[in-house]
């Protein structure tokens, strides 16, 4: 069942799925008994023209939305993985998530060098905690 502003949609007789903003290829993410698994969030617009700092700084607020939509929040982000598409520039992505994250409540993270569909730089994903 589609809501009628058809950004979510609840699977029928599944263990209550529910995608968010589900598109042909993916969704933004999936809810699974009170856990969200986001898609990779990169910088979708004028990413070509952007550095690394833009990207992320483009990426996490992205991020922050689909956390939002899905009842969550930065503070509730059990693990977050990261690829940079060129280790050289994890300092320059690290100083934009340093200021980013959780001060409270820092996740689980993983972050590695990865070849990255051009033109995106970096990629996060994350399964976070929907707020009770």
């Amino acid at each position: 069942e589609i809501d009628p502003a058809g950004s979510s949609y609840r699977a029928p007789r599944m263990s209550a799925l529910e995608s968010i903003e589900p598109e042909p290829r993916m969704s933004g993410a999936i809810i699974h008994k009170g856990l969200i698994y986001t898609c990779g969030m990169v910088c979708e617009e004028g990413g070509e023209s952007k550095g690394v700092r833009e990207q992320t700084i483009a990426a996490l607020a992205e991020l922050d939305r689909v956390l939002a939509l899905s009842k969550s929040d930065k503070h509730h982000i059990l693990q977050m993985n990261a690829w940079v598409a060129d280790i050289g520039t994890l300092a320059e992505m690290n100083a934009v998530y340093d200021e980013w994250v959780s001060k409270t409540m820092p996740p689980g993270r993983a972050c590695v060098e990865a070849k990255l569909v051009a033109p995106y730089k970096v990629e996060f994903q994350v399964i976070a905690a929907q707020i009770e």
